[in-house]
């Protein structure tokens, strides 16, 4: 199912990210390939483009004094971003159009490569001397290799029961969700991070849809690392099987990306790119990932701002990013992070750590400020993986754990919610939830946090599925976007008499739409309608490719509109263009 939306006003301009002076952090011990990444990102104007080392501008711009650095020093450049041009250029489009959003030239951002990476130094020194060019918008040094935000520390059976976590609180009350049908079905959910079991008995018959062309290094299997996405994403896959686990969303499309492969090496941006690009509107991506932050404490990998640009592109383009806070007890909210919150909100749900009881505390290491939305359980998952619970015939791949913990449990609990949630949204033909409503329905509905610095309501599925769909009727609210007319939401009833064989009632709530004002319908091939600026200052409107003009009509008082579609229309999409507004569109897929 695919759903359109189309504005007919300027893009809001983009404001540059301005990250402060430099600072370069201790390399991590434990990982033999840790190294130093310095990104520069070149001002969108300048349009830079790296290809075989050789540096120019479509805009035509003078790249000489980025050159001269480089040959100063003895380095060169690449795309930090290992995306084809035309798939950025894709998720860049998707992105404004979704979003009314000017976007960051993701071409724009390189890499310098160095021969020694490790030299943090240097590349400071480097990076200095690039922002000096007056070409840069922003540079970044980052210490690359950090640990993920896990573990402080015969037939198998049936271990579902001891899934507390699904039950009513102090659980995320999924079981509701379960009992209504809600199983994820409809929606993506791509896990990045270093690695996976992909053999481990209780995924192995859920297709995991790996990215193509990387595979993880070996130093990820002797690090435990493999085990930690195990974990993270058996909460959320293992199959329903009546052995092992039962995973939250059993339903849902399943896809990784490692952050760090043996054909790109450290590539954690360029992950989360490709997984957007792979994802359409209302799909989740999950960050099982942290990063040191500048006071070198743990914290959300968004604070490395190749990361931030990458995850606001997604978010623009409807794609829910759903992301570890980290084990740091860091404050968000002191004067260390500035900078951070100065490049503003990424569109993410930053998941923190809480207690596995009713009182549903901060966890004494979960980093927290106002920056983060919901908390998950951060203790005592019981899920695959690391064995510590049991090992079945000494198997790697019958591992199972009691004891998964940290910002890294928590996430796919809190993954869990949002995607039980869109699938309910989606299977009922309503637009995918943004970021901010999903933010807004886990915690009104959520069970209130206790003590600890702030953390956020822990979600509760059952009171947040409810409150999408009052009556039960299996119709979303028109309050969450739906087009339920049998609740008490004002709606919108268009009766749509198709040609053909396709003739169908739609009860719509047409959000932004004007009473007694001009609409235009416009019916074409599903994934083939661009509305384009036009009624707006009096144009006439047009319609993209593959798609038809049906007709102009005047809305009632109420907004009702009866409209008579000629020709066959199975498969097709009708968008519903308000003229006074010239803001939202509505996309209805026809099947």
């Amino acid at each position: 199912m695919t759903w359109w939306f189309s504005v007919c006003f300027a893009l809001t301009p983009r404001a540059a990210l301005d990250l402060g002076p430099v600072t370069v952090l201790p390399l991590p011990q434990d990982v033999p390939e840790a190294r130093y990444r310095l990104t520069v990102k070149l001002r969108d104007e300048v349009r830079g483009r790296v290809e075989g080392g050789t540096l120019r501008s479509e805009a035509g711009v003078d790249l000489d004094a980025l050159a001269r650095v480089a040959a100063r020093h003895g380095v060169g450049f690449e795309p930090l971003l290992k995306v084809a041009p035309e798939r950025l250029l894709d998720l860049e489009r998707r992105a404004a159009e979704h979003s009314g959003k000017a976007q960051p030239d993701l071409q724009g951002m390189w890499e310098v490569v160095a021969e020694d990476p490790r030299d943090g130094a240097l590349l400071a020194r480097i990076a200095e001397e690039l922002d000096a060019t007056g070409l840069v918008e922003f540079v970044d040094v980052r210490a690359l290799g950090d640990a993920p935000p896990g573990d402080i520390g015969t037939p198998t059976p049936d271990y579902s029961a001891r899934q507390t976590w699904l039950d009513p609180n102090p659980g995320l009350n999924v079981g509701a969700a379960w009992t209504q049908g809600l199983t994820g079905a409809g929606v993506r959910v791509s896990d990045i991070e270093y690695g996976w079991v992909y053999g481990h008995e209780d995924l192995v018959d859920r297709p995991m849809n790996a990215e193509p062309g990387q595979t993880s290094p070996y130093w990820v299997a002797t690090l435990g690392y493999d085990q930690h996405g195990t974990a993270a994403f058996g909460e959320m896959a293992a199959p329903h099987n009546g052995y092992g686990c039962d995973g939250s969303a059993p339903g849902a499309l399943l896809a990784t990306y490692p952050e760090w492969s043996d054909q790109q090496g450290s590539r954690r941006p360029t992950a989360i790119a490709n997984a957007t690009a792979d994802s359409e509107a209302g799909d989740v991506i999950m960050l099982e990932m942290q990063a040191t932050g500048p006071d070198f404490r743990y914290v959300m990998a968004e604070i490395d701002p190749a990361v931030w640009t990458v995850v606001r592109a997604a978010s623009d383009a409807g794609i829910i990013v759903v992301a570890a806070a980290g084990n740091g007890n860091a404050n968000l909210d002191s004067a260390s992070y500035a900078n951070y919150r100065a490049m503003g909100d990424s569109g993410s749900i930053i998941v923190g750590a809480g207690s596995a009881n009713s009182s549903h505390d901060k966890l004494s290491f979960s980093t927290y400020g106002s920056r983060v939305d919901v908390q998950g359980w951060g203790e005592r998952v019981f899920t695959l993986g690391y064995g510590d619970f049991a090992t079945i015939d000494g198997m790697n791949t019958q591992k199972y754990t009691s004891i998964f913990n940290g910002t890294s449990s928590a996430t796919p609990t809190v993954a869990t919610a949002v995607t039980l949630l869109q699938g309910q949204v989606m299977a009922s033909g309503a637009p995918p939830l943004t970021s901010q409503q999903l933010r807004d329905l886990l915690t009104t509905t959520g069970q209130p946090q206790g003590a600890g610095g702030h953390i956020g309501a822990l979600p509760d599925v059952g009171a947040a599925a409810l409150e999408l769909d009052s009556d039960g009727d299996g119709a979303i609210d028109a309050a969450w976007g739906g087009y339920d007319g049998d609740d008490t939401d004002a709606d919108v009833t268009m009766t749509l008499t198709l040609g053909g064989s396709c003739t169908t009632t739609i009860d719509a709530a047409l959000r932004g739409a004007t009473p007694g004002g001009q609409v235009s319908v416009v019916v074409g091939p599903s994934g083939q309608i661009a509305v384009p600026p036009g009624p707006c200052g009096g144009t006439p409107l047009q319609v993209g490719p593959g798609a038809q003009q049906v007709t102009t009509l005047t809305a009632n008082a109420q907004g009702q509109v009866d409209v008579s579609v000629p020709g066959q229309a199975c498969g097709s999409t009708v968008v519903v263009v308000d003229h006074a507004s010239c803001g939202t569109t509505m996309g209805i897929p026809i099947p």
